[in-house]
């Protein structure tokens, strides 16, 4: 079975929608971090590139009113790629699209952020280094990681896993530092916390609700 990337963003566009060879591209603009190791590079800014199909958009403004104010939730497949300038930029095909079901979204998003001080517990002599081609995910035990268009994505911040009886390991939680180093930092570890358990007694313990 082949791995698949899947990403979640809510936000609004930078540009107007605009239609390319019979689909809609919607375009959104990623802050990253000012807080980076000594050492290392400032990332600035990097842009998303979504392609929603013409039958999806077409569906999905029926009836209502879309401008630059609206705030899109969107999953799809993403992929990582450079431009000419060798500057990162992502590209999502979309899969799910919406603009009337952002209030519930934001209440995901609120108790995410409220789970997020897990990594509070955990004392840096735990940590291991890993390197991210040895980390498998489920993605469908991440649908509520949200990462949101405009926040300060945490490339620097740590993942916890559990060890696989094959060698490899187990993404358990830290899926928005996970998708922030494939895409950053993709030729380097990422500090973990191997915990011994599965995901499911990983939040018992830690008070995650997501």
């Amino acid at each position: 079975m082949e791995n698949r990337a899947i990403i979640k963003i809510i936000g609004k566009t930078v540009r107007e929608p605009r239609e390319v060879n019979n689909s809609m591209e919607l375009y959104f603009k990623i802050s990253m971090s000012n807080k980076i190791p000594k050492g290392l590079k400032k990332l600035g800014v990097t842009f998303c590139k979504v392609n929603v199909t013409k039958k999806m958009w077409e569906s999905l403004i029926e009836g209502k009113e879309v401008n630059k104010n609206t705030i899109y939730s969107i999953s799809g497949e993403i992929k990582a790629l450079t431009n000419s300038e060798n500057k990162p930029y992502i590209v999502v095909n979309c899969m799910s699209i919406n603009i009337d079901e952002v209030e519930e979204e934001v209440k995901i998003k609120e108790e995410v952020k409220k789970s997020n001080n897990w990594r509070e517990k955990i004392n840096e002599d735990e940590l291991i280094e890993i390197n991210l081609e040895d980390i498998d995910i489920d993605y469908s035990k991440h649908k509520y990681s949200v990462i949101e268009m405009g926040d300060k994505i945490g490339i620097n911040s740590i993942i916890a896993v559990s060890r696989k009886e094959n060698g490899r390991y187990s993404l358990i939680a830290g899926f928005k530092a996970y998708v922030s180093s494939k895409i950053y930092r993709s030729n380097q570890p990422i500090k973990a916390y191997v915990y011994n358990g599965d995901r499911k007694s990983f939040k018992e313990e830690f008070g995650i609700s997501y």
